[in-house]
């Protein structure tokens, strides 16, 4: 399993309410994201601001990371649009 740390920052006054569901997929260096290979993963909190999703390896350390990532309010289940972040990365193994 890779692991995928992110650092997310809410601006509220109630971190804890909210849970992050994403949609990732790996890919080679330089290569382009196929929205249906993209797969959902809950994140898991580990600290003050910092998301990590698990997510099977490929065999190799370089990916380009594609995530789409919505937020999803525990209490009234209120989920935002879809956001996207992509970047080249070394994922910890």
């Amino acid at each position: 399993m890779a692991a995928i740390r992110c650092r997310l920052t809410l601006a509220t006054s109630a971190p804890d309410r909210w849970h992050i569901s994403a949609r990732i997929q790996l890919t080679a260096p330089g290569v382009g994201c196929d929205p249906s290979k993209m797969r959902r993963y809950m994140g898991i909190r580990c600290s003050d601001n910092v998301i990590v999703f698990n997510v099977p390896s490929q065999g190799t350390e370089d990916y380009q990371v594609h995530l789409r990532y919505r937020l999803i309010d525990v209490i009234t289940g209120y989920r935002n649009n879809w956001l996207g972040i992509q970047s080249n990365t070394n994922v910890i193994l």
